[in-house]
């Protein structure tokens, strides 16, 4: 069996690394795999540093006959039989390439949004011969779409067990921000418009929470344009000396050891949320809104707790919870570690991965 991962993309978010890591597990067991991505993308890069087959493709659009052609000799130079795509406008260019190599080959799309799909998509997917969903949620708008239950499965995403551990050193993490006596918010998110993963209303909170308990600290860890409005956010609440911007992190294992609770409160589109279960991983409890496919990243007063969107309150009365009752916090940060073993080992993701591709090809 020869496979080709494709994601046409320039940016290394979560779902980019989601791919990559079921790539490169699936290279390390001997599979043929080739990762097709843009040429000088950070994965293009990532799969070089690392030694994993990869070639350039850019496919821009679903009509794209440059890129549609340069993937049609990907699949002839690599006689590849299953193909992996990870992005909606790749339905066409894929179903095309099956009408025109006679059903030669076999494609599996992964979806990892609860964005539907555009109505122009839903003919395509009758040429898909396996459809992976990252949570029952994507599931749900897949069943809407028209697809036919039996041919999606629900692939919740994986860490490397491994690289996120509940006994990770933690002190040089917090000497570097000074945080050796503090109590640690954080948030892994990127900080893209209009509102990025609702920082805003974290750092509301730590406004709050700062008037009653002055060791209390909040560390944001990512970037984008939403940065400079945050930081003006900051200022304009007099909060400067407990919020943290660290800008964009590859290794987030390490901010992840410093922090005590994980917040993500996000406001809109959220399929699953991988950065909860890296948290709990390391044995850290989780606050995370109520959108998308969340609440299947936690367990709801066990291992994390859902609050509903914006609400600044809820995240304030949450936090003190945790910080307060420490019997309550070490009952969860065990918890946290025990779910994560049992339901999200990238190795047991990647296992049920593989036995779909043999059971279609």
């Amino acid at each position: 069996m020869n496979v080709a991962q494709i994601y046409c993309s320039y940016t290394l978010g979560g779902a980019e690394l989601q791919m990559f890591e079921i790539t490169k597990l699936l290279y390390n067991k001997g599979i043929n795999v080739v990762l097709c991505c843009p040429f000088k993308s950070k994965l293009y890069f990532k799969a070089l540093n690392e030694k994993i087959p990869v070639e350039n493709l850019n496919i821009i659009g679903s009509l794209d006959f440059v890129g549609i052609a340069r993937l049609y000799k990907i699949i002839q130079q690599y006689k590849i039989n299953v193909v992996h795509i990870n992005q909606g406008k790749l339905l066409w260019p894929l179903a095309i390439l099956k009408i025109l190599l006679k059903d030669k080959i076999k494609i599996v799309f992964h979806r990892r949004t609860t964005i539907p799909l555009k109505k122009m998509s839903y003919w395509t997917l009758k040429y898909m011969d396996a459809i992976f969903a990252d949570s029952t949620a994507v599931k749900l708008t897949l069943l809407k779409a028209g697809v036919s239950e039996e041919k999606i499965s629900v692939i919740y995403p994986g860490i490397d067990l491994n690289r996120f551990k509940i006994d990770m050193t933690t002190e040089e993490m917090k000497k570097k921000y000074g945080l050796e006596n503090n109590f640690v918010v954080g948030c892994i998110a990127a900080m893209n418009p209009p509102e990025g993963k609702g920082q805003k209303y974290l750092i509301s909170a730590i406004a709050i929470i700062s008037s009653i308990f002055s060791d209390i600290r909040l560390l944001l860890v990512g970037d984008g344009k939403l940065r400079k409005k945050l930081e003006n956010f900051v200022e304009k609440l007099r909060v400067g000396n407990y919020v943290i911007f660290t800008g964009f992190q590859e290794k987030v294992e390490e901010y992840i050891s410093a922090m005590d609770i994980l917040c993500l409160p996000s406001v809109g589109e959220e399929s699953f949320g991988v950065v909860l279960i890296e948290a709990q991983a390391m044995g850290k409890p989780v606050i995370a809104s109520n959108v998308g496919g969340i609440k299947e990243a936690l367990i709801d007063g066990e291992t994390g707790y859902i609050i509903e969107p914006r609400n600044v309150v809820q995240l304030v009365e949450i936090i003190l919870k945790l910080l307060y009752d420490r019997n309550l916090y070490k009952k969860m940060s065990l918890k946290c570690y025990e779910w994560v073993r049992e339901n999200f080992d990238i190795i047991k993701v990647v296992e049920k991965i593989e036995q779909i591709y043999n059971r279609i090809f």
